[in-house]
């Protein structure tokens, strides 16, 4: 009995090691070539990771039709929004590559090794790789919130999960009315969901970088306080997170701030909160009459003011917002010759 109770004993201290160094090993920066099952994966892990050690994070998922996909040039995005880059690098086009057991063993490996959100997932790939991560959104719809489907159709994704499609207008590959299709059908059943018209081809269509990082916003954005699984501390994280966003809006330069606005007023969530969607309206009319006072000219002022007289949110705005902003262009258009 003793000799089973010291072996007990040393089996605890292993597996408090194996832990510990596991712990040590996902520090903030990247780490390469790290093994799930009979493949790999890499990841990038947040500065904010380690300050927030009580914390789950948002991350990531990345495919490429070819495999070994990178970071993207992603990784001060995942800076900026604190989110886990993680690489499904024995993902590939498929259908005859093993990519669910890749994307199986990468999972299992992610959750073991990194504090990650239990339902603020986002996976993204472009041609077969966009195929491949819809696939893993929707045999796990509970743990994903978002997709960005570049240069394929591939979908739709379950009601909750939102969605960014990119089309290029010359793909010879997968046809850009293909991928509309996809956007409409995921729209049509109350996805959220962005087309993004691209005049490019199969390859040069594709977004990376910042051009990406735009996009993975309005993803995170819209989902991080509206994804049916999030429980109370979830709800209030998210909304935290959209409060920090308005602020950071309150702090750009004016005549950024309208399209700012404008992005997150397009969240049901935001537009809906009483107190966020309050203040974001505010902001919003503030930035538009500083955009109009900068316009320059009267066509440009005009312009602006009638793309706010039109948008959903203006008729929520207040008696007093609607009646300057109204009485502003009745100014205008009484100084026309």
């Amino acid at each position: 009995m003793r000799n089973l109770s010291v072996l007990l004993l040393a089996s605890c201290i292993s597996l408090a090691m194996s832990t510990a160094i596991s712990a040590e090993a996902m520090s903030p920066g990247s780490h390469k070539s790290l093994k799930a099952g009979s493949g790999t994966w890499d990841c990038y892990v947040p500065k904010s990771y380690a300050d927030k050690a009580d914390e789950f994070f948002p991350v990531l998922y990345i495919s490429n039709p070819s495999g070994d996909p990178g970071f993207r040039g992603l990784e001060a995005w995942s800076e900026r929004r604190g989110v886990i880059l993680v690489t499904i690098n024995d993902s590939k086009n498929g259908p005859t590559e093993p990519n669910i057991v890749a994307q199986d063993a990468v999972l299992g490996e992610s959750d073991k090794l990194l504090r990650v959100h239990p339902c603020l997932r986002y996976a993204t790939g472009q041609s077969g790789a966009g195929a491949a991560s819809m696939k893993m959104i929707t045999r796990y719809p509970d743990r994903f919130a978002g997709a960005m489907i570049q240069v394929h159709s591939a979908g739709p994704p379950p009601k909750h999960v939102a969605v960014v499609y990119v089309g290029g207008r010359t793909d010879d590959t997968h046809p850009w009315a293909a991928v509309k299709t996809a956007y409409e059908t995921a729209k049509g059943m109350g996805c959220p969901a962005r087309f993004i018209d691209d005049p490019g081809t199969h390859d040069t269509a594709v977004h990376i970088g910042e051009a990406q990082a735009a996009l993975l916003d309005w993803l995170l954005l819209s989902t991080c306080a509206a994804h049916p699984k999030l429980d109370k501390a979830g709800l209030a994280s998210g909304l935290a997170r959209l409060q920090a966003e308005l602020a950071a809006i309150r702090e750009s330069p004016a005549a950024d701030q309208p399209q700012r606005c404008e992005t997150l007023l397009d969240i049901p969530v935001v537009a809906n909160d009483k107190k966020l969607g309050l203040e974001l309206r505010q902001v919003w009319m503030d930035g538009v009459m500083a955009a109009a006072d900068a316009a320059g000219d009267k066509n440009r002022e005009h312009e602006v003011l009638m793309h706010a007289a039109d948008h959903p949110a203006f008729a929520s705005c207040g008696p007093k917002a609607t009646k300057a902003l109204n009485e502003r262009l009745k100014a205008l258009r009484s100084e026309e010759p």
